[in-house]
């Protein structure tokens, strides 16, 4: 087979990858995304195509005939597609670019929000995109872990619709179809812990149960708004996952890692072998050929996105029968004519890019000033969340004493009147702490609004 020409340069950014502050937010997002949704705090990252790390509108990017989307894990971002080849990663959108034709585009979204939230934003997304470039005539997914849920959510939402029908293959890279075991352990014990009544387990539970609802849709890999409307996502074990047809005209390809050849239970370390497989016993409408399974001994979690053995075996399926698979070549530069063939591998290093001046990058600039303000915001009401969650424990410590009171003849009487007074004082410290944290919120307000005009005019 001769090899196509790929369609213009990759579209991932060669010089502006995400950097350590942005993998501190997306691992924020993966903890407590849906509380910065639900509270306008801009550290919240909603769902976005991105390119040079930042987030570009469908009608910005470019086009082609075959394009190929990518969604990452839960706590990643698009930077985990984007890797300098070695041995044991391999940067799977380039190779795929160069290989097969199909121009990346990347997505980052919040992990932290319900699945089916980032389902109904993908969706919404990449008809837009195909409404701005009805050039496409095939659209490929590929997502990693929770990635790979979204787009089965997508994939429901978006059924009939015109991106949907110009989808032939679907990969799943360790997506856990039925859910993840770590999740359902997390449950567990915060159920166990509410159920010990002490000050010191109800307040450990309750930590632990802040993890967000996006992680919480992991326990049983819930696709749809109703897997989780008009119940408690809290219970103890209660699976109200809805059956979610798998999209009838694409192939859908799991990759499945077994951290230890032939111990399906362990699988990759977090989603085991049947939840990767989305061995449903036949439960879902459509399911897919238990033949699109591929399983990849010695891979962990995270390798089934990076390992060059995993891209060979997506590089397989989708060239076509009787056609041979493209040869794999490593990414050096053209070598000039002549050049001794000891350093025909070799490339000199990249120039760095000489540093720009502040100011020079509006949107640098205003991503940095917006991750300010979120972590501002996030820090005040972190003090003003702490006051009343402390309060309520507070009231519950004091509680079971004065209980016991109540029921001792001829001090019951006096003893309610203390409680009350008591309570009272309680309640007036915490809202003294709450009053006060406001007043500081506005004056910060005013201060970093002061300093980026400042840092405007310079």
């Amino acid at each position: 087979m001769s090899k196509q020409d790929p369609p213009g340069p990759p579209a991932e950014p060669s010089s502006d990858k995400p950097g350590l502050a942005d993998h501190a937010v997306s691992a924020l997002n993966a903890w407590i995304g849906d509380d910065l949704a639900e509270r306008g705090n801009t550290l919240h990252e909603p769902m976005a195509f991105m390119q040079g790390n930042h987030p570009l509108a469908p009608e910005e990017l470019p086009g082609a005939t075959k394009v190929c989307v990518w969604l990452h894990g839960l706590g990643c971002n698009e930077s985990m597609w984007m890797l300098d080849e070695s041995e044991t990663v391999l940067p799977f959108g380039s190779a795929l670019q160069e290989d097969h034709a199909y121009l990346p585009l990347y997505i980052r979204y919040n992990t932290g929000q319900r699945i089916s939230d980032n389902g109904s934003q993908l969706n919404d997304l990449l008809q837009s995109y195909m409404d701005t470039h009805p050039e496409l005539e095939e659209l490929l997914l590929i997502g990693h872990s929770m990635g790979g849920l979204v787009i089965r959510s997508a994939c429901h939402k978006g059924e009939g619709q015109a991106w949907t029908q110009r989808i032939k293959h679907i990969f799943y890279l360790g997506s856990p179809h039925l859910g993840a075991p770590l999740e359902r352990t997390a449950n567990v014990a915060t159920h166990l812990l509410s159920k010990v009544d002490t000050t010191a387990t109800r307040v450990i539970g309750e930590v632990i149960n802040t993890r967000s609802k996006g992680v919480k849709d992991l326990r049983y890999g819930n696709l749809s708004d109703q897997d989780w409307m008009d119940f408690d996502p809290d219970a103890l074990l209660e699976n109200k996952r809805v059956a979610v047809p798998w999209l009838a005209t694409a192939r859908h390809h799991r990759i499945v890692g077994e951290l230890v050849s032939g111990l399906g239970s362990l699988g990759d370390a977090v989603v085991p072998r049947a939840s990767a497989q989305g061995d449903a016993r036949g439960l879902e409408p459509g399911a897919p050929d238990p033949a699109d399974v591929q399983r990849m001994p010695w891979l962990h979690h995270l390798a089934v996105a990076q390992h060059p053995s995993v891209y060979a075996a997506i590089s397989e399926r989708l060239t076509p029968a009787g056609e041979e698979v493209p040869e794999r070549t490593p990414f050096v530069a053209d070598v000039a004519e002549g050049a001794d063939a000891e350093d025909s591998t070799k490339t000199d290093p990249p120039e760095s890019p000489a540093p720009s001046p502040k100011g020079s990058d509006p949107k640098s600039d205003e991503k940095r000033w917006k991750r300010i303000r979120g972590i501002k915001k996030l820090i005040h009401d972190s003090v003003d969340r702490t006051a009343t969650f402390v309060e309520r424990h507070h009231r519950h410590a004091a509680d079971k004493p004065f209980r016991i009171l109540e029921k001792v003849e001829g001090v019951a009487a006096p003893a309610k009147v203390v409680e009350q007074i008591y309570m009272g004082v309680v309640g007036a410290s915490y809202e003294g702490v709450r009053v006060v944290n406001k007043i500081v919120e506005g004056v910060d307000d005013w201060v970093v609004d002061e300093l980026q005009a400042r840092d405007g005019e310079e």
